[in-house]
């Protein structure tokens, strides 16, 4: 794909934010304060330099930076400086400790505070913070407005993790993504206290990510309450730090105050480490009763099928389904088994999960991306916010049940239609390099209503049905059949089995093949 030579001169980067801060006023201006706007504003009516220099600091860590060290040939820095000290957007930094010896190198500290440059850089700086503030011999500003930004930010991603660079990618057209509506209407955000309870959850997911293992008490001395799904994925990032370092008491308290998994298998498996087999399955009985997803089901399967085989219990037997099994030589070469495997029969393709997900992605491409409310944050989406979470069939059930009604009656123009129209578009559930002509056309011999049970199963969980599918679509005699293949000493996995139990009691053709 050719890349714009264009693409990143000048001062792209400032084109990008500006972009941004336009698409964020236009969706959600009625969130923002008086003052807020007026501090936007003023960001706006600030020279060329001084927007460019600011938004290269958003781009940088921390807020506070030496002028010795900005290196921008593209920028008059002095101009830039002084137009943003006179509009407050960066000040004088305070003289603190604490905000100094971060921008300081360590020989930069021994020099500065005389000390011994011998000294392991933790050692110099806590000798460091225990001296008078000395101010170093070049200037240091700190960045002003930044939590404003960072709203915007969160307001244009929906989450943390994503920044400028996403504009990069897409001017050097290394990614092209689908077009869907932006407005008001189908916004995420619908109140200030929405964005505030967001915006809070993104701070302390940064300072966990930040906080080491010996501040982690503290940290969870002081932690919000909550239940709603996004305090709950990073209260269970806590959980889990804390029970790494060996906090088990604590981790198990924040554990019995979560409900999304995998929280309760957890609880289960501290209880079984700290108060013994009996507790542990007392405490498994919810999970028996009602698991909530594929991985609680997992975890049945195994954990708790072995306990119960400790302590005389039984446990509700699944389904009985029975998948056929077959052995083959193993061929000589260094290719993967699956490929070897593939020899076997007239034709085929080793696709896994590709399989299921991109025919759905194919088929469904349109139901995929429509606009429903809270879907897409910024036009650099690969898929809905909601795609592999079991909200995403209950939010377009309608449409869904229609395209699977028409695909049982038929399928294959339709996925011509969107693979001829989409080819190289970025979405989650497709991997292109797969998806040629001919193995559309070796796909084309599976049924409608198969695939529909296929996608039926697939919706129920998507977070975890998007795995374990067999690895080969094979075709023999005009027939196809899936099959999983195991090289020597390769056992299936739970995701696996799960995949096999469901198609061969439904009568769908699968098999596994051990390569022996």
């Amino acid at each position: 794909m050719a890349v714009n030579p264009n693409a990143l001169s000048g001062t792209y980067y400032l084109a990008h934010f500006e972009a941004l801060l336009g698409a964020v006023k236009g969706r959600y201006g009625d969130l923002f304060s008086e003052q807020e706007n007026q501090c936007l504003d003023d960001f706006a009516a600030l020279p060329l330099d001084g927007r460019a220099l600011y938004t290269r600091f958003l781009s940088r860590r921390g807020q506070c930076f030496r002028e010795d060290k900005l290196a921008y040939p593209e920028l008059d820095l002095p101009l830039a400086i002084a137009a943003l000290k006179e509009a407050g957007f960066i000040t004088p930094m305070a003289p603190e400790q604490a905000l100094l010896l971060p921008l300081l190198t360590k020989a930069e500290i021994a020099a500065l505070f005389n000390l011994d440059k011998r000294l392991a850089r933790p050692a110099m700086v806590e000798a460091a913070l225990k001296l008078p503030y000395r101010a170093p011999p070049f200037a240091l500003w700190q960045m002003q407005h930044e939590a404003l930004m960072r709203r915007c930010l969160l307001l244009y991603f929906g989450n943390a993790y994503q920044d400028l660079s996403e504009f990069v990618i897409t001017a050097l057209e290394h990614v092209r993504y689908e077009p869907y509506p932006l407005d008001s209407q189908s916004r995420y955000y619908q109140s200030r206290a929405h964005l505030e309870r967001h915006f809070a959850l993104s701070e302390l997911a940064q300072t966990l990510d930040a906080c080491p293992d010996h501040a982690l008490v503290a940290l969870a001395e002081g932690w919000p309450a909550g239940d709603d799904n996004r305090w709950q994925r990073l209260t269970l990032q806590l959980a889990r730090r804390l029970e790494r370092s060996a906090n088990l008491p604590l981790a198990l308290a924040f554990y019995q105050r979560l409900t999304l998994p995998p929280a309760r298998e957890r609880k289960v498996r501290l209880i079984a480490k700290t108060a013994g087999q009996v507790a542990a399955w007392q405490a498994l009985a919810p999970i028996l009763k009602a698991p909530q997803d594929a991985s609680e089901q997992d975890f049945i399967d195994v954990f708790a099928k072995r306990l119960a085989s400790k302590l005389g219990h039984s446990l509700p037997q699944l389904p009985v389904s029975s998948v056929s099994e077959q052995q083959r030589p193993l061929p000589q070469g260094s290719e993967r088994v699956e490929q070897k495997a593939l020899g076997y029969f007239d034709a085929g393709m080793h696709s896994e999960n590709q399989l299921l997900t991109g025919l759905f992605g194919l088929l469904f491409w349109d139901i995929v991306f429509s606009p429903v409310p809270g879907a897409f944050f910024h036009p650099f989406q690969r898929g809905p916010k909601d795609l592999f979470s079991q909200g995403f069939y209950e939010k377009r059930q309608g449409l869904i049940e229609a395209r699977l009604k028409e695909i049982e009656q038929g399928w294959q123009e339709r996925a011509k239609a969107t693979l001829a129209a989409k080819a190289g578009i970025a979405n989650d559930l497709v991997y292109w390099p797969l998806w040629r002509a001919e193995h559309l056309a070796l796909a084309g011999h599976i049924p409608g209503h198969h695939l529909a049970l296929w996608f039926r199963h697939f919706l129920r969980d998507p977070r975890h049905h998007r795995s374990g599918f067999p690895d080969l679509l094979v075709v023999d005699g005009g027939h196809y059949q899936l099959v999983e293949v195991k090289g020597p000493g390769d056992r299936l996995q739970p995701g696996q089995k799960r995949w096999l139990r469901f198609l061969a009691r439904h009568h769908l053709p699968v098999s596994v093949l051990h390569l022996k």
